[in-house]
């Protein structure tokens, strides 16, 4: 029985976000290749992707342009 999962990375303050940026969550990343290549639909969203550069998902959950 496959599943859809989505992880999320909960939001930090800016300078914390630019710091995890150096450092992307491999070990995350590496579970959710895990999880599809054994027949589940999983992607990963980085919400501090949006604090380091201004542009993709927002906190609200809206797209930014």
């Amino acid at each position: 029985m496959s599943k859809k999962i989505l992880v999320v990375t909960p939001t930090s303050e800016k300078e914390m976000a630019e710091v995890k940026w150096l450092a992307p969550p491999i070990g995350v990343l590496r579970l959710v290749g895990w999880l599809n290549k054994h027949g589940h639909e999983a992607e990963y969203i980085d919400l501090n992707l949006h604090n380091v550069s201004g542009r993709g998902v927002g906190l609200g959950g809206q797209f930014d342009k």
